[in-house]
C-alpha cells in the first residue's frame, strides 16, 4: 500500500494522472533481496494534467468498480481521481471485496455516486481503526475531503506499518531495485572466423602453388577486406559502448530529477496539508467573527430601545450597562476581525509556498522532458551509427563470401587441399 501510494504520487508529481487504477494495473516483483516491488503499470488512458485534451465532450475511460464520483458526474479527471481509486483498492485488500456491487455498470456508477461505503472494520474487525480512517477519507465523495494527495496517503501508512508491524519499503533514493532495460545492440560478426578462414586459403595457396610462387589477387584482397571488416566491427564495439553509456548518462539523469521532485513533491504535499489546516482554521474564525457581529447587532438592539426610553432626556442605569456591552461586543469582535485577517494573511502565504513549490517541480518536469529528449536524440545517433555501421559489415562480409568461393573453386578438385577443406566445413558448421 505504500508503494502504490508512492508510485502514484510521483506520477502526480510529473504531471501525469493514471485514471484506471486498479489491482489489473498493480504488479508485484521480486528485489534480488526477495521483498516485494510494486509496480504500477498500464497507463494507457493516462494523460498529462496540463493536456487541455484530458477529457472529451461526454468522455468517460476507466473501470466502473474503481471510478470516481467526479469522473461520473463531472467528467473530471485530476489526481483526486487516483486516490478514490486507492481508497477502492485498499479497501479490497483488507477486507477482501469491493466496497459497491451491482450487477450492471450504470447501477454501480450511481452507488459511487450516492452511497456511503460500509466500513472496513464492519467487516474484517483486525483492520486498525487508524487504517480504517484512512481508508474512508480516501472514499469521500467530494475531492476536497480527500487527503491532499498521495504522498499524504503514503506518509500516514509509513507512521502507521511500526504498529501493525509491517516493514517499511526502503525510500526510492536508496531502493536497489531497476528497471533500467539492456542496452539496444546489434551483434557483431566474429571476425577472427575469417582471420581463421584467410590463414586456411594461405595454406592452400602454399600447398598449391609453392612459397615463391606470386600471390594470388584474391587472397590478397580477401586479406585486405577482412582489415576493412576488423575497423568496421571494432567501431561498431564503440558505438555500442556509446549506446551503453547514453543510456546509463540518462538512468543517472532520470534518477536525479527524479529524486528532486521526490524531495519536492514530499515538500509540497506538507504544504498542502498546511494549506488545508489554515483554511478551516480561518473558517473557524470567519464563523467566530460573524457570530460575534451578530451579538453586537443583539446587543446595539438592546442600547438603542434604552436610548429611545431615555431620550437624551433621562439617564438609566440600564443605559449605561447596554453601552457597556456593546463596546464589550466591539472589541470581542474587533479581536477575532484581527484572527481573521491574520488567519486570511497565513492562508495566502501557505499558498504562495505551495504555489513556489509546484513552480519549481514543474521547473523540474520540463528540465526533466529535455534532458529525455537530449537523450533520445544521442541514442537514436548513435544507433543510427550502429545499424549504418553493420550494414557496412553485412556488405563486406557479402564480398568476403564471393571472394572465398571465387578462391576456393579451382582448387575443390585437388586430393590433397581435402583436409584444409574440412576444417573449413568444421568451422563453419561450430560458427552454425
Amino acid at each position: 500500500m505504500i508503494q502504490i501510494a508512492r508510485g502514484i504520487g510521483r506520477a502526480h508529481d510529473l504531471g501525469v494522472v493514471h485514471r484506471d487504477m486498479k489491482p489489473d494495473n498493480i504488479f508485484i516483483c521480486r528485489r534480488e533481496d526477495g521483498t516485494d516491488l510494486v509496480k504500477i503499470l498500464d497507463f494507457g488512458i493516462a494523460r498529462s494534467r496540463g493536456d487541455s485534451r484530458l477529457t472529451g465532450a461526454g468522455e468517460i475511460f476507466g473501470t466502473p468498480q474503481y471510478m470516481a464520483p467526479e469522473r461520473v458526474s463531472r467528467g473530471d479527471a485530476g489526481p483526486s481521481v487516483d486516490l478514490y481509486a486507492i481508497g477502492v483498492i485498499f479497501f479490497e485488500m483488507v477486507t477482501a471485496r469491493l466496497p459497491f456491487e451491482a450487477r450492471d455498470p450504470a447501477s454501480l456508477l450511481i452507488k459511487h455516486m450516492k452511497d456511503a461505503p460500509p466500513a472496513p472494520r464492519s467487516l474484517q474487525p483486525g483492520v486498525p481503526e487508524k487504517l480504517e480512517a484512512l481508508i474512508l477519507e480516501l472514499l469521500q465523495k467530494d475531492p476536497l475531503a480527500r487527503p491532499v494527495d498521495a504522498r499524504r496517503v503514503a506518509v500516514d501508512l509509513v507512521a502507521l506499518a511500526p504498529a501493525v508491524g509491517a516493514a517499511t519499503p526502503p525510500e526510492p533514493e536508496v531502493d536497489p531495485a531497476s528497471s533500467r532495460p539492456p542496452a539496444r545492440t546489434l551483434p557483431a560478426i566474429v571476425v577472427e572466423q575469417w582471420q581463421k578462414r584467410v590463414a586456411v586459403f594461405e595454406q592452400m595457396s602454399q600447398r598449391a602453388h609453392g612459397t615463391r610462387a606470386p600471390e594470388d589477387a584474391t587472397l590478397g584482397e580477401l586479406r585486405k577486406i577482412v582489415e576493412d571488416l576488423l575497423e568496421a566491427r571494432a567501431a561498431s564495439a564503440r558505438e555500442q559502448r556509446d549506446l551503453e553509456d547514453i543510456d546509463m548518462r540518462g538512468r543517472d539523469g532520470r534518477q536525479r530529477f527524479g529524486f528532486a521532485v521526490d524531495a519536492l513533491g514530499l515538500d509540497a504535499s506538507k504544504a498542502r496539508d498546511e494549506v488545508r489546516a489554515a483554511r478551516a482554521e480561518l473558517e473557524r474564525l470567519m464563523a467566530d467573527s460573524a457570530r460575534m457581529a451578530k451579538r453586537y447587532l443583539d446587543v446595539q438592539k438592546d442600547l438603542l430601545a434604552w436610548e429611545g426610553r431615555s431620550g437624551y432626556a433621562e439617564p438609566y442605569p440600564q443605559l449605561a450597562e447596554a453601552h457597556r456591552r456593546c463596546a464589550d461586543a466591539v472589541e470581542e469582535w474587533l479581536a477575532v476581525h484581527e484572527r481573521v485577517r491574520a488567519g486570511r494573511d497565513a492562508v495566502d502565504d501557505k499558498e504562495r509556498g505551495v504555489g513556489d513549490l509546484d513552480y519549481q517541480i514543474a521547473a523540474l518536469r520540463t528540465a526533466l522532458a529535455s534532458h529525455e529528449q537530449g537523450t533520445d536524440r544521442a541514442r537514436g545517433a548513435a544507433q543510427q551509427r550502429v545499424v549504418e555501421l553493420n550494414e557496412r559489415g553485412e556488405l563486406i562480409e557479402q564480398r568476403l563470401f564471393e571472394l572465398a568461393a571465387r578462391f576456393c573453386e579451382p582448387l575443390r578438385q585437388r586430393p590433397d587441399l581435402a583436409p584444409l577443406f574440412h576444417q573449413l566445413e568444421a568451422e563453419a558448421g561450430q560458427a552454425r
